[in-house]
């Protein structure tokens, strides 16, 4: 008996069932990644989940790897199952690695190639009207319109971001705290609001506020150099990597300024008192009008409140000047202010956000940490049927201007009612532009606190001004 042979179909047989093979391979993702959008909107587990990602439970920027190392994303799975007790983003996972199974076993059983062929037509039309983008931009403002360049802007920003969050004299920047370190427990901290008790606190503790002051002499330094610029650049770039200030320096030099500043008031030098918050005053006008982010604009806002209250205490405690006082005067004309400021303040996370989005996939336009060269490419391959650019950044244009305008009219009832209605709409189950949906719901924070917080400095500047105009 001859042995057996292997048996090999005709090449027309193979290259069929190749074909057959590969066809079906094609719409099994397809219509999986569908199905995935038209279920995920629509299960309890996934809008509980979705809603804990826009409250800040656990932010989507974690979940991409945006803020963990590669290993990180699974640990952050894992934390929300153990510690939460709960198990919404294990269902979700199952959920979708599951579709792909059924979609491709019920594809798998139609024989028909007509049918295939109408199943591609179908899958074509729902994949083409996942992808269609709003054609312009609605609200093409850049980062660069809303902070332009001039001639010094180069050589400020520099200066400024010697004490950025990333360079090493920030980086490694620590407070004196001889002022709180040496204090009794019952002797606690009193601010400007309350004058006596105030004044009293600040001959209290004289001693560490003039030792402290003195360990701040590079930061003074620091700040008597960007005063000598009349205005204080802003270049960075339009990227969510990008270095911004650190905020412990300013802080600590503006609550040192201000206690230097009550002490020499409660000796009767008013015009040093002054002369010691000028260069705050100054320099935190100077850092309002091209600021980039909303974390310069509140350090310069935080700033000017420490030292309008401040100046006011020393006019009520001693005399001033009438030269001191027009120095004063002067400083709270510099920058911008009322509605202006008010409308560039709304205005500056969009820009942000428009030009880091701005011709960038969704793999691209995500700033993970490190490489993650795998998940790039998975959401760039994905990216444009779960999230369309030109529609998520016309949502938020829209949300801004309206900020924007209630803002302009102090109507922080009415940018509470935006707000709720934003979120409210953007919180709806929704088949398009998933993914774009949610990124527009958790790139803003709360803004009515921040334009009450405007608003208050606004107005103690224009009330100190007011009152030296007419003295």
């Amino acid at each position: 008996m001859s042995s057996p042979t292997l048996a090999f179909p005709p090449s027309h047989r193979l290259d069929t069932w190749l074909l057959r093979s590969a066809t079906l391979l094609g719409l099994t993702i397809g219509f999986s990644l569908v199905v995935d959008l038209i279920l995920l909107p629509l299960c309890p587990q996934s809008l509980e989940f979705c809603n804990r990602l826009m409250s800040g439970d656990l932010s989507l920027a974690g979940l991409l790897g945006m803020t963990y190392d590669s290993s990180d994303v699974f640990s952050l799975m894992a934390e929300s199952y153990r510690y939460r007790q709960d198990s919404n983003l294990g269902f979700i996972l199952i959920l979708m690695a599951s579709v792909p199974f059924i979609v491709g076993y019920i594809l798998w059983r139609i024989r028909s190639w007509q049918r295939l062929a109408g199943g591609a037509l179908v899958l074509a039309a729902v994949l083409a009207y996942l992808v269609a983008d709003d054609p312009i931009y609605n609200y093409p403002v850049t980062i660069d319109q809303l902070s332009p360049t001039f001639p010094e802007a180069e050589a400020s920003y520099q200066a400024l971001m010697r004490y950025g969050k990333n360079h090493p004299l920030g980086r490694n920047f620590r407070a004196p705290d001889r002022l709180f370190q040496d204090a009794p427990r019952s002797d606690r901290f009193v601010d400007v609001d309350q004058p006596a008790a105030w004044a009293a606190w600040l001959r209290r503790r004289r001693s560490a506020i003039e030792l402290d002051w003195a360990d701040l002499a590079p930061v003074r330094a620091w700040i008597e150099e960007l005063n000598h610029f009349d205005h204080i650049g802003d270049l960075m770039p339009a990227r969510y990597d990008a270095e911004i200030m650190t905020f412990s320096a300013p802080r600590s030099y503006t609550q040192h300024a201000c206690e230097m500043a009550g002490l020499q008031a409660l000796d009767g030098r008013g015009d040093e008192a002054i002369a010691t918050l000028l260069p705050l005053l100054e320099v935190s006008r100077k850092l309002e009008p091209s600021a980039r982010t909303l974390v310069r604009a509140m350090i310069a806002r935080v700033m000017q409140q420490s030292a309008l209250r401040t100046a006011a205490f020393v006019l009520d405690t001693t005399p001033v000047s009438p030269a001191m006082r027009s120095r004063l005067t002067a400083a709270l004309t510099m920058g911008i202010g009322s509605e202006a400021g008010v409308r560039h303040l709304a205005m500056i996370e969009y820009t942000l956000e428009f030009g880091a989005s701005d011709n960038q996939s969704l793999g691209n336009f995500i700033p993970f940490q490190g490489s993650h060269k795998i998940l790039r490419l998975v959401l760039n391959v994905t990216g444009p049927f779960v999230y369309n650019p030109r529609h998520t950044m016309n949502l938020i244009g829209e949300y801004t201007a309206n900020v924007q305008e209630a803002a302009a009219r102090r109507d922080l009832a009415g940018i509470d009612r935006i707000q709720q209605t934003y979120f409210k709409n953007l919180a709806q189950p929704r088949f398009k532009n998933y993914v774009g949906s949610y990124l527009a719901s958790l790139m803003f924070s709360p803004p009515t606190r921040m334009i009450e917080t405007y608003w208050k400095v606004e107005g103690a500047r224009l009330t100190l001004l007011a009152r030296l105009t007419k003295s």
